[in-house]
């Protein structure tokens, strides 16, 4: 699946598009892996969740691989198309403070990193929802730099990597820990810190760019790694994939 696809994923609303009794089976596939963990998500417990015949949900969603699809897509919604594109639309100078809002709100979002915590282990085996989570990834990335640092053209693509990757790896970070223990691992003096951090860089990346325009300098950002635009490698076949 491509980036463009992915973005298509995470902005729409999947639930939307299912019928009542498809919905309520994603939503309370979702419940069971945030009370019971991935163990109880088999075909027995969400019909039984549910008060269906596990018949239903074959025939809205084929088997557990594609009521896996739906939970993903639906975690993938709730907890990144419903938050990023927005931000893109707002002034230039309110976008780094509402971003980092949104991003803490995001880690402190027990349940739904809790969801996405119980999925791991199976996107990690199964190289559908692997390829699903890593082009849902490079939209994320390319959102953060259309949010962040758009107006930076003497940005490489290799610094913008590095720049987008660092803050989604300090958001996945401090999710894990909040939900470890919200009351002693809480996440505010570190979004100060990395909102501090981030405005510095960005500002003092916007001056260098604007004193090299003024004296006519400034370059063509160059990629130096040429391996970055490749796909990522492909995991071993002989891995299972969930069915």
């Amino acid at each position: 699946m491509g980036v463009g696809a992915e973005a298509s994923v995470a902005q729409r609303d999947p639930l939307a598009e299912l019928p009542p009794t498809a919905q309520r089976i994603v939503e309370e596939s979702l419940r069971l892996l945030i009370e019971k963990g991935y163990p109880a998500l088999t075909l027995e417990g969400v019909s039984s969740a549910c008060g269906l015949d596990k018949t239903a949900i074959r025939y809205y969603f084929g088997n557990k691989a594609g009521l896996m699809e739906a939970v993903v897509d639906t975690w993938v919604h709730e907890n990144i198309g419903l938050v990023l594109p927005g931000l893109a639309e707002r002034p230039a100078e309110e976008r780094l403070h509402a971003f980092r809002v949104a991003k803490q709100q995001m880690s402190e979002n027990t349940d739904l990193y809790l969801a996405f915590l119980e999925l791991l282990p199976e996107i990690l085996r199964d190289e559908r929802h692997s390829e699903r989570i890593t082009a849902l990834y490079k939209w994320a990335m390319e959102t953060y730099s259309r949010i962040l640092v758009d107006d930076l053209p003497d940005l490489t693509p290799r610094e913008m990597r590095g720049f987008t990757k660092l803050i989604i790896a300090v958001v996945d970070g401090l999710a894990v820990q909040h939900a470890m223990n919200p009351e002693k691992l809480g996440t505010g003096e570190a979004y100060d810190m990395l909102e501090s951090i981030l405005d510095v860089w960005i500002s003092t990346r916007r001056t260098a760019g604007a004193v090299a325009a003024a004296q006519g300098g400034g370059h063509e950002p160059v990629d130096s790694d040429p391996t970055a635009h490749g796909d990522a490698p492909s995991r071993a076949k002989g891995r299972a994939s969930s069915t």
